[in-house]
């Protein structure tokens, strides 16, 4: 029978005890009163004792390559007790129930970790959550502060927009006022050169001074 995991199972593969563990621990594990198996009829595979000594015995019996994740455990027992010919019935049966017991024993130890690790694996659990809902406030503070960073880029710009807006206005005004300046002087030498002329005229069209003497006379 091939064992077959799926994500689940593959996932905690690397994190499952080995032999060696699942007998340190049951080592350590307290004593009680046995309860024997009734093992007069072979091919039935009877309750499995909750007793530390005999789980520990069962697990003793349970081959190395078992507990590889590789490992082909029903073209295994095919080839080393069936056979070519798979007339050896009996002794394939009293194998499947040693396996039945060894795989009981197995998951037994298995859920006792797991509820002894429990505490541990839960107080995990939480700190991952309260890390994921640190990462996730980070996140919102992040996207309020480019948020943020994005609106004074555009009012930056805006301004910078502005100042530059107002600059080219200030030149047009200052090209204005210059022009305005030369047209201003412009009419005051225009002013100046009709009072020359003036002057010019009047002396030009004035009677010579004896005959001012003689209109007297």
């Amino acid at each position: 029978m091939k064992f077959r995991t799926n994500s689940h199972i593959s996932s905690i593969g690397n994190s499952v005890p080995d032999r060696n563990v699942f007998i340190a621990d049951i080592n350590n594990s307290s004593k009680s009163k046995t309860i024997i198996m009734n093992e007069s009829d072979p091919f039935d595979s009877p309750v499995l004792s909750r007793d530390p000594i005999v789980i520990q015995e069962i697990l003793n019996k349970v081959e190395d390559q078992y507990y590889s994740m590789t490992f082909d455990s029903g073209k295994f027992e095919i080839e080393s007790l069936a056979g070519p010919s798979c007339r050896e019935l009996t002794k394939m049966k009293l194998r499947l129930l040693l396996l039945d017991r060894q795989n009981k024993a197995v998951s037994r130890r298995v859920s006792e970790l797991v509820l002894e690790k429990h505490p541990m694996y839960e107080a995990e659990l939480n700190g991952v959550l309260s890390l994921q809902s640190d990462n996730w406030e980070t996140l919102a503070l992040c996207r309020r502060i480019r948020r943020s960073l994005k609106m004074s880029d555009h009012a930056l710009v805006y301004s910078r927009l502005m100042v530059l807006r107002n600059f080219r206005r200030l030149l047009r005004l200052r090209r204005v006022l210059r022009i305005l300046r030369q047209i201003r002087v412009l009419q005051q030498n225009v002013q100046m050169l009709d009072a020359l002329l003036t002057v010019s005229l009047s002396r030009l069209f004035q009677p010579p001074f004896f005959f001012q003497i003689f209109f007297v006379e």
